[in-house]
């Protein structure tokens, strides 16, 4: 329009604690005093308009504030003025114009419906003709190809790479399962409409030997022999193989021929019937625990199958197992009394003591020891006088310890009082043993799983 255009500050500062002529607070001290000032003003900004009038602006800041009682500013931050103030030149009307179409929507097999998009490129001014927002969008029909054959195939190979690398290298190349609309030699299946199928083949071979990779003397591939022929099947063929004995390095030539031979034999009946049949025993293993206390154990594999109603192996037992010591009972046995000790006294009656062990430990339901470990005497060296006789006295056994790794358990007891001055010295055992079970214990297998 034609309005007068605004000529006038926007933003305005003024001056606050202390104010003018006010006493200033005792924190601002004895430092001289300094007036608030103006920094200069900036560039005026773009005209809001290119015709018509406008306005323009521009903005200055305080470069310096006041202290200790200076005087304050007192001006405009910022101000605006008129501009563009040509008189614009007459346009006719404007009408809405619509951008072009989107591509369609992609159809499914089956039918349904396609769509398509545009948007508005400009709007109408003031007396313009607008865009119908109904004109945005476009349906149509979609063909139905649910009835249409197709044919799931694998596609192309891709194009193995195998470049001018030194020494033996190898290329892949792959391809995949796709539906196609018309007909391969190599298809899988045929469908129809919306029929999907997927997969992927990798296949890795050799690149031709082009030169080593650095000094190199070549070692090929090495076959091992054939084995002999295998039993003719009823179909009338023979099958022998082979394995890869040793492999190439790389300046060596790879292995090249098949691993599975076959011939034409004569032919067995298809409807004779084959029991299953087992290897021999191996030999029998160690034992488990490596004493004769432990277990041993042999196996047999099975080298042909049952075929055509013959008789499975389920009856047939593939291992066994035994146990490693395979003697009788053995009974436990007491090693000779030791020497005798010291006597106990330097004079009158005394006593001394003498021992002996277990040579051997009752085995597999032998019979236990029985029989002192420990054997006291009494003993007389020199008469003692001035005093009267003292018997020896011996203290009640000691509990039994727990079993050993022998099966036997063990008690002591002690002299309480030695013999003295010609009393009686101790007789009996000082240190006893006895079996901790005399019941036998079998070696016992679980049940079948």
């Amino acid at each position: 329009g034609n309005g007068a255009p605004c000529d006038h500050g926007l933003k305005q500062i003024e001056p606050c604690n202390p104010g003018l002529h006010e006493q200033a607070p005792a924190s601002c001290g004895d430092a001289p005093q300094q007036d608030c000032r103006m920094d200069e003003w900036g560039a005026w900004s773009t005209c809001s308009v290119t015709c018509g009038g406008g306005q323009k602006t521009r903005r200055r800041s305080i470069e310096t504030p006041a202290q200790n009682n200076g005087r304050p500013c007192e001006a405009d931050e910022m101000i605006t003025a008129p501009c563009g103030t040509q008189k614009c030149q007459s346009v006719g009307c404007q009408d809405c114009r619509w951008d072009d179409w989107s591509e369609w929507s992609e159809c499914a097999k089956c039918g349904g419906q396609t769509y398509r998009h545009r948007s508005i490129l400009k709007m109408p001014n003031h007396c313009g003709k607008r865009c119908d927002l109904h004109s945005a969008k476009e349906v149509s029909e979609c063909p139905n190809q649910c009835d249409d054959v197709v044919y799931c195939s694998w596609s192309e190979w891709s194009p193995g790479q195998c470049g001018q690398r030194c020494g033996n290298t190898t290329t892949a190349r792959n391809r995949a399962l796709a539906p196609k609309s018309t007909s391969a030699e190599d298809y899988l299946f045929i469908g129809l409409g919306e029929t999907k199928c997927a997969g992927t083949q990798v296949n890795q071979s050799q690149c031709p030997f082009t030169q080593p990779c650095s000094t190199c003397t070549p070692i090929d591939c090495q076959f091992g022999s054939w084995s002999p022929w295998a039993e003719p099947s009823c179909e009338g063929l023979c099958e022998r193989n082979r394995e890869i004995e040793s492999m190439n390095n790389e300046c060596g030539a790879p292995c090249n021929g098949p691993l599975v031979s076959t011939k034409e034999c004569l032919s067995t009946p298809c409807d004779v019937k084959k029991d299953c049949i087992l290897s021999e025993w191996s030999q029998w293993s160690d034992c488990t625990q490596g004493t004769d206390e432990g277990q041993k154990y042999r196996a047999r594999q099975i080298t042909q199958k049952p075929q055509r109603g013959g008789k499975d192996c389920q009856e047939l037992v593939l291992s066994e197992t035994i146990g490693c010591d395979v003697h009788g009972p053995e009974i436990c046995e007491l090693g000779d009394w030791k020497e005798w000790n010291a006597c106990s006294v330097s004079c009158g009656m005394g006593w001394h003591v003498r021992a002996r062990e277990i040579a051997q430990p009752a085995r597999r339901g032998g019979l236990p020891c029985s029989g002192d470990l420990k054997e006291l005497d009494h003993c007389e060296d020199v008469s003692c006088h001035g005093t009267g006789a003292i018997d020896c006295k011996l203290s009640p056994w000691g509990a039994w310890s727990m079993c050993g790794v022998d099966n036997q358990r063990y008690r002591d007891r002690k002299i309480a009082q030695p013999a003295a001055n010609q009393g009686e010295a101790c007789e009996g055992g000082m240190h006893e043993t006895e079996t901790c079970a005399l019941d036998k214990v079998d070696c016992s297998c679980s049940d079948w799983t």
